[in-house]
């Protein structure tokens, strides 16, 4: 199988990048990869006082006499780009929302503080 010297590069960034290792992309295109099988349920969620009950469908682990079953994924050049894609759009996605939760909690504790300080000035401090 010939994989180009730019297609070469382009693993090897996106490898170290997402999986820490320059050189494991070519081990998941020569072993293979052990995936956990799972089988989508639908699960019911209970009515609150706001909202309605509803379903939503949900990936479980396919147990067999209460043992996890694994699979082999092999990749091809293609799919393991389309892999690697993936996974480093869903890593982003992960690091995007956790910058937008440390920022809501940084502006939540620095209005925290001025209203603080507000109150100590406007009607002093109870020490």
């Amino acid at each position: 199988m010939y994989i180009s010297k730019a297609e070469r590069e382009e693993f090897k960034v996106l490898s170290k990048e997402l999986l820490g290792s320059s050189s494991r992309w070519q081990k998941l295109l020569d072993s293979g990869q052990t995936v956990i099988t799972t089988k989508t349920v639908i699960q019911n969620i209970p009515a609150t006082e706001t909202t309605e009950e509803t379903t939503k469908e949900v990936e479980v682990m396919d147990l067999l006499n209460g043992t996890r079953q694994w699979h082999k994924v092999w990749h091809t050049p293609e799919t393991l780009k389309a892999y690697l894609l993936d996974l480093k759009s869903k890593r982003d996605a992960f690091l995007e929302k956790k910058r937008l939760q440390e920022e809501e909690a940084k502006n939540e504790k620095e209005a925290a503080e001025q209203i603080e300080k507000l109150q100590e000035v406007a009607g002093g401090s109870a020490i």
